[in-house]
Parts: structure tokens; sequence; C-alpha cells
């Protein structure tokens, strides 16, 4: 079979061989093994570096299918140069990995991978790192989007217990249950409920009523907790991205 897809890991398998997994628009996640494209002499390596878009072909195997061909259509370049934008297009592709079934298709959630690529590319460079500003507000919006085409995200116009509107009082957070798929009011979360809390401000991005400029300095978001709880473990991109975004 061939396909298009989009390289998100890479672990090794043996000195010359890699396992691969890809984002496929025909097939959703997938895993596959690249033969020998560790050695020097490998036609193959160029094209199935991490976050390349590309063009395949699989052929069955014992264990899993064996690539046989691949042929790279975008290398997204930019993103590899900037340790920033590499950061946060990381976060995607491992929130993406841990969760994701494989052999489900998912149109949207391949378009999502793809515009957010771009996106990131698109950035200009600037000089001395003058473009990081402009690297998180983009982070957040791909962040709720990213949450809305998985499905994750919440219901935010009404308490999930009681129905009574959680955004209303003056209080800066609300509590957010995933069990229950959106937020709790104050009094219902202290009545008992189990949550996270989020800040309001992270919910109406979630509605996208947010000012993204507003967010240029904004570090450790309620979002990423928000992911971090869904993955179920601390999401090792964050931390790299906070690390690296000055």
């Amino acid at each position: 079979m061939r396909t298009k897809a989009i390289v998100i890991r890479k672990m090794q398998a043996n000195e010359y061989d890699q396992i691969v997994t890809l984002y496929s628009e025909d097939y959703g996640t997938m895993r596959a093994m690249a033969r020998g494209v560790c050695k020097p002499t490998s036609v193959q390596s160029m094209h199935l570096e991490l976050l390349n878009a590309i063009e395949f072909e699989v052929i069955h195997g014992k264990s899993m299918p064996i690539i046989s061909s691949a042929v790279m259509s975008r290398q997204h370049g930019e993103v590899k140069d900037s340790l920033p934008k590499l950061a946060a297009v990381q976060f995607f592709t491992e929130v993406l990995d841990k969760i994701a079934f494989e052999n489900e298709k998912d149109v949207h959630l391949w378009e999502f991978l793809n515009t957010m690529l771009i996106d990131f590319n698109s950035l200009p460079a600037g000089e001395a790192g003058a473009a990081h500003e402009e690297i998180l507000p983009l982070f957040r919006k791909h962040q709720a989007g990213f949450l809305k085409v998985l499905g994750y995200a919440p219901q935010i116009e009404r308490c999930v217990v009681c129905s009574v509107d959680p955004l209303a009082g003056p209080e800066k957070m609300v509590a957010l249950s995933t069990e229950l798929g959106g937020v709790m009011c104050a009094e219902c979360f202290l009545a008992g409920g189990r949550g996270v809390l989020i800040e309001k401000a992270d919910l109406e991005l979630l509605k996208g009523e947010n000012d993204l400029a507003r967010l240029n300095l904004a570090r450790h978001s309620t979002l990423d907790t928000f992911f971090e709880y869904t993955v179920g473990r601390k999401i090792s991109s964050l931390s790299f991205l906070y690390q690296v975004i000055k």
C-alpha cells in the first residue's frame, strides 16, 4: 500500500534498522520497520527524518510492515532549525504518540497536523530569537485546536453537575473534571467533586474568544496541566519548550 504520512517518532531496532512511527493520511497512526536506514549508504535516511511529510509504500513483514520506499514531500526545515519551534511541535507529536490508537483514520487530525507544522514553519526566523514571542501564542492556539480535534475539548458553557454558568463568578479559576467531560462550578467542586483547577482565561481560549497577543509572555498554562492529566504523565517536550524560550 502507498499513502502519505508525517514521521512522528523513530526508535532504534538494532544496529542498522529503525522502527518508525508515522501518522498517515489513510490509516492514522502506524508503525513500520525501516531496514538498513542507519547505514551510511542508505538513500532513505534523509526522507525518513522526524517531522518530514512523506509518500511511502510498505510491504508485509513477519511482525510489522516494512517500508519499501519513501519520498519526502515537505521537510519543515524552519522548524528543525529553531529549538523553540521544534519543542513546540514535538509537544503535539509526543501527545499523539501516547494517546492515538493505531490504524484509525482521522481526516481532521491529519489536516490539523499538516496545518500546525506549516504554521510553525512559516513563522519568521527573526534575529537572535526575535520571533520567539510569536511562538507561544501560536502554540496556545494549536493546543486549543488539538483538544477539539482529539475530542477532549471540555464542556465549558455550563457546570456538568448543576448546569449553572461556571464562568460567571469572580473566581479566576474553575475545576475541570476529565471524568465528567467538563467544568464544575465552585459549589459543586467544594461539595466533593474531583477535578483539575483551570484558569478561566484558558477556557476562554478554547472558545476562540481570547486575545492571543496577551499570551506572548505566558508560561505553564493550565492547558498544559489538562493535557498532562489526560495523557497520565508529564510531557517532556513541555519542559524543553519552556527552557528554550527566553
